[in-house]
Formats: C-alpha cells, sequence, structure tokens
C-alpha cells in the first residue's frame, strides 16, 4: 500500500499530536503513514500552543486498490478555512480568507511552489504537477 501524507493546517500552534484509530501515530507537525490493509480509519489530529488545543477528526476511506495517489488533505480550523479538492488537479478553491492573503503552497520537501495574492478564492494549480 502506498503512504498517505498528513499535513497540518492548523494556525499558531507549536505541539501536535497525530492520532489513528485511537493510538498516537507522531507527534510531527506532519507526518506519514502507511496502512496495512483497507479499511475506515479515524485520524484525529490535537493541535496545541500552550494552554489552548484543539481537535480535528476525519474519517479515511483506505483502498487497497486504488489508481490514483493517495490523497493528503488539510485539517479546517476553527476559523473556518475551507480548502478543497484536496487532492486538486486544475483548480483549489479556497474559502474563508480574507481577499488580499498571500497563499503561499509547497511540495513535500518544502520546497515553495506557488506564491499568489487570493482574491476570489480561486488559484490555478494545473502547472504544479
Amino acid at each position: 500500500m502506498e503512504p498517505y501524507f498528513f499535513l497540518n493546517g492548523s494556525v499558531d500552534a507549536n505541539e501536535y499530536t497525530w492520532f489513528i484509530e485511537g493510538s498516537i501515530e507522531s507527534e510531527e507537525s506532519e507526518f506519514e503513514y502507511t496502512f496495512e490493509s483497507a479499511g475506515t480509519y479515524l485520524i484525529g489530529l490535537v493541535a496545541a500552543s500552550g494552554v489552548c488545543s484543539d481537535t480535528a477528526y476525519y474519517s479515511l476511506v483506505v483502498q487497497s486498490d486504488s489508481i490514483c495517489n493517495p490523497p493528503s488533505f488539510v485539517f479546517e480550523n476553527r476559523s473556518g478555512y475551507r480548502i478543497f479538492p484536496n487532492p486538486a488537479r486544475d483548480i483549489l478553491y479556497i474559502r474563508g480568507l480574507p481577499s488580499g492573503t498571500t497563499v503561499e503552497i509547497y511540495d513535500l520537501t518544502g520546497i515553495l511552489r506557488l506564491r499568489e495574492e487570493e482574491s476570489d478564492g480561486v488559484i490555478e494549480v494545473s502547472g504544479l504537477a
């Protein structure tokens, strides 16, 4: 099975705990995990900064015969930012950001691939593949 990449979307946090089916799997900001079998898994992220913390959960369906690359996804924070679809092939939609916010997209090696001032919530990403 291919690894899944879990990307943290929290803001101003400096402590992270990732759970898969209730077991701690990582305390890094982002991590990679390979599931042993197909199934539905509950993924959780606790992001904290000092005395403040927030928790997000996601139900992930893992298929053994997927012809696509496994998804990477960003947990939505309570501020209401929404990013979809994820993964994106051509267009990435971002909702909830103030107009004029600078959006940066990095690849998995940390290289900046796109930097754009967001104005209408639509970002062309087809050239990033």
